[in-house]
């Protein structure tokens, strides 16, 4: 008995828009918003993988309501929004971030689920793209 079931992951800007199909500057913030369903189990956990080209990270998702799970407050942003900065340095490229949701069921074996999202990364903050939206 027991499940957990990944729904659709989200990754959005710092406007909320959608970076499925489109790209984000080297430099800025990433959001992600997933669902989740579960029931009867324990030790529920979600976690988001990632490298930017600098190593593995490993970030571990709250739930911020019923079922949505989100990153935790980053203590480097200034505002207090719940995102993971893409390093300034990193290369222009596709990158997967992980979603991997792990709990206990009630005879103690672990469920997993994990879903994937990609970030397309081109550009960095520092250039002028005349868009004038930096």
């Amino acid at each position: 008995s027991g499940k957990v079931e990944l729904g659709n992951v989200a990754i959005t800007n710092l406007l909320g828009t959608s970076l499925n199909g489109s790209s984000i500057k080297s430099g800025y913030g990433i959001f992600a918003s997933v669902s989740a369903s579960y029931s009867d189990v324990t030790d529920l956990k979600l976690t988001m993988t990632y490298n930017f080209g600098f190593g593995s990270k490993s970030v571990t998702l709250q739930e911020t309501s019923s079922g949505v799970f989100a990153f935790p407050v980053n203590a480097a942003s200034p505002a207090g929004n719940r995102c993971v900065y893409i390093p300034v340095e990193a290369a222009d490229g596709t990158y997967t971030l992980t979603i991997t949701v792990t709990a206990k069921n009630a005879a103690g074996e672990v469920l997993t689920e994990t879903k994937t999202a990609t970030v397309v990364v081109k550009g960095n903050m520092y250039e002028d793209d005349f868009t004038g939206d930096s």
